[in-house]
């Protein structure tokens, strides 16, 4: 995309329903358990502390968004909240140089 098309950033709230991301099809227990090269419990406990200190960066897609930064965050996020809650996300898009 590069030459053509510059990124831009915006940010909205969106439900959590509505963003996808790597790890949906798997549980938080699942990842705790199998995913021992990441720390999962340490990345719930700091955002449950200390809120989320920095946006989940996502694309939009067929009807729901993509995350293109922030997997491990969306994960803690989705155990956290409601699907249906609202939070705030950081939407890349691409505009056409002129």
């Amino acid at each position: 995309m590069s030459g053509f098309y510059k990124s831009q950033y915006t940010t909205a709230y969106i439900r959590l329903c509505d963003v996808k991301g790597d790890f949906n099809n798997h549980s938080i227990e699942e990842l705790i358990i199998n995913d021992r090269s990441y720390d999962w419990t340490g990345l719930l406990h700091d955002i449950d502390k200390n809120g989320l200190q920095e946006l989940v960066e996502i694309i939009k897609g067929d009807g729901d968004y993509n995350v293109v930064d922030g997997n491990h965050r969306l994960k803690i996020l989705q155990y956290l909240y409601p699907a249906y809650n609202t939070l705030k996300f950081k939407i890349k898009r691409y505009e056409a140089n002129r």
